[in-house]
């Protein structure tokens, strides 16, 4: 086991994932990818261009900016953590 995926939200449930991840990294020697999904649903798909970039930078400086706060947890220590922000779109 090289990498373990852990799907993140800043959730508690996202953060339970988290630890048990950790266990699993300590124990294998693996790194640990923090997945962060950014949604842009079908009300963003009415927007402009223009305003649906400025709306999607918006939103993944807020994810940068969790993402910072989220991983500051003493049972991550000595781990690699590489946190990873994804964008999809709902509507085709």
């Amino acid at each position: 086991m090289k990498k373990i995926i852990v799907p993140v939200d800043f959730s508690n449930h996202s953060e339970f994932a988290l630890k048990a991840a950790a266990v699993l990294a300590k124990k294998h020697n693996a790194e640990i990818l923090a997945l962060h999904m950014l949604e842009i649903g079908a009300v963003t798909m009415s927007e402009s261009a223009v305003q649906l970039q400025e709306m999607t930078i918006f939103h993944l400086k807020l994810a940068e900016k969790n993402f910072k706060n989220f991983l500051k947890k003493e049972y991550l220590n000595g781990i690699k953590v590489t946190p990873i922000i994804k964008h999809f779109n709902l509507v085709k």
